[in-house]
């Protein structure tokens, strides 16, 4: 009788230890994804910023297109609108692919594959933003001096100073940004990591 008590006791010993691993498994799992929910909202939140920006210049321009002459600066102004509105989408689109990472419902082995497919795109998307905003920078110039009734002609210093300055500090931030977005995606790579 003693050995039949002994064996029910070590049974409900195993059981007990056998969901606390689970409940731990579990909180640990919950805990990664709100930790990478909440570093995905710094990126989230920046790049909300970025549509903002982009929905109201694209706005400056469609309010202000009847002050734009010649056909050649309506195209560049009716592609700066488009770029505007495509660049945040392309954004969100890469943003949203790292919302269908569910770290309960896949094993280790696929959220670490899956994050790094979703990283290398998300990075190459970023990357190809920043050739269209650069694209965008060369095309608005002379957009919004058209809309303020000057030639590109008639500012002065414009390509020895005004352009390389910004081409530099766009580059610059352009730099600063993929760097910070980098950052973050590897310190949420790491927290996967933390799951084996």
């Amino acid at each position: 009788m003693e050995l039949e008590e002994m064996k029910s006791a070590w049974e409900n010993l195993n059981n007990r230890v056998e969901q606390q691993e689970i409940l731990s498994k579990n909180l640990l799992e919950k805990i990664v994804e709100e930790r990478n929910k909440a570093k995905m909202n710094k990126i989230r939140y920046s790049e909300y910023v970025g549509a903002i920006i982009s929905y109201v210049g694209a706005s400056y321009i469609i309010i202000n297109f009847a002050k734009i002459d010649g056909l050649l600066l309506q195209a560049c102004a009716l592609l700066s609108v488009s770029l505007l509105f495509l660049m945040p989408v392309i954004s969100f689109k890469t943003l949203r692919e790292f919302k269908k990472i569910k770290i309960s419902t896949l094993s280790y082995a696929e959220v670490l594959e899956m994050y790094a497919l979703k990283r290398i795109s998300f990075i190459k998307l970023q990357r190809i933003n920043i050739f269209l905003g650069f694209f965008l920078m060369i095309m608005f110039l002379p957009v919004i001096l058209a809309m303020n009734g000057k030639d590109i002609n008639s500012i002065s210093n414009l390509w020895t100073l005004i352009v390389p300055v910004s081409v530099l500090f766009f580059a610059a931030f352009s730099f600063f940004v993929l760097r910070w977005y980098s950052r973050i995606l590897n310190e949420m790579k790491d927290l996967l990591q933390d799951l084996s």
